[in-house]
C-alpha cells in the first residue's frame, strides 16, 4: 500500500538558508515514492534526514517525543514548510517518526525525570519528618510523576540493551495501515538487530504499511 506517492519543491523555493543549502534538498524537484518500501541512502551530510524531518513535518508525523532536542530539529526545518507539496493517494491511519537518535535521548529523558522525582521526595521526606500528613502532600505531585513514568511501557527499556529495547518499542508502535518514516535506525542496533528489523518492515508491508527509510546499512 502507497499512503504518499511523492514530494515535490515549489517553483518559488529558493534560498540561500538552510535547509536549502543541503544537496539533496538543493538539488530536489520532485522525489516519487512508488513503492511500499523505499531506501535513501548517501553520504553523511547529504540531506537523508534534513529529507525526512520535512516529510515528518509536513505529514504531521508522530514523534518518539516532544523533547527540547526533538522540537530542536523540527524547527530546523519549519522555515521551509511551505516550499514543499505532498503527493498523496490515501491517508494512512498513523504517520510515525522513528530516529535512533531520539529514541536513545528518549531512554535517557525518562531516566531523568523518574531520578528527578524520586530526589524530590526523599528531600520531601527530610524535610517534613514532623509531620507525616505534610510530606504527603508535597510528594504527591512527584508519586503522581514517577507513577506516570513507571507506568509507560517506555520505563522498561533502559533495562534492555538499545537494540532490544529499540525493536520493542517499534513493535509496540506498528499498526496495519501506518506510513513510518525511519531515519538511520541502524544507530541502535547490532548487525543482527538490524535483520530483525528489516523482517519486521517486510512483514508490516505485507500488512499495508508504507516505509521511507533513510539508512547507511547494507542489511536493511
Amino acid at each position: 500500500m502507497i499512503y504518499l506517492r511523492g514530494i515535490k519543491k515549489r517553483a518559488t523555493a529558493n534560498s540561500d538558508e538552510y535547509p536549502f543549502t543541503v544537496p539533496l534538498i538543493k538539488g530536489l524537484q520532485e522525489l516519487t515514492f512508488d513503492n511500499p518500501l523505499t531506501i535513501i541512502s548517501g553520504d553523511n551530510g547529504s540531506g537523508k534526514t534534513t529529507l525526512m524531518e520535512i516529510l515528518a513535518l509536513k505529514l504531521q508525523a508522530i514523534g518518539i517525543n516532544n523533547s527540547s532536542f526533538a522540537q530542536q530539529k523540527r524547527n530546523s526545518v519549519k522555515n521551509c514548510e511551505n516550499s514543499f507539496t505532498l503527493i498523496r493517494s490515501l491517508t494512512a491511519k498513523r504517520n510515525f517518526y522513528f530516529s535512533a537518535e531520539e529514541f536513545i535521548k528518549y531512554i535517557d529523558w525518562i531516566e531523568e525525570e523518574k531520578s528527578q522525582a524520586r530526589k524530590a521526595i526523599k528531600e520531601i521526606d527530610e524535610e517534613y519528618k514532623s509531620s507525616s500528613y505534610a510530606a504527603m502532600l508535597a510528594k504527591q505531585p512527584f508519586l503522581n510523576t514517577l507513577m506516570d513514568l513507571e507506568s509507560l511501557y517506555a520505563s522498561t527499556l533502559s533495562e534492555r540493551s538499545h537494540g532490544e529495547g529499540y525493536l520493542d518499542f517499534f513493535d509496540s508502535r506498528l499498526i496495519s495501515g501506518g506510513l513510518y518514516l525511519l531515519d538511520e535506525p541502524e544507530s541502535a542496533l547490532s548487525y543482527e538487530n538490524q535483520y530483525a528489523l528489516a523482517v519486521k518492515i517486510r512483514e508490516a508491508a505485507k500488512d499495508n504499511c508504507q516505509f521511507i527509510i533513510a539508512t547507511h546499512s547494507p542489511i536493511i
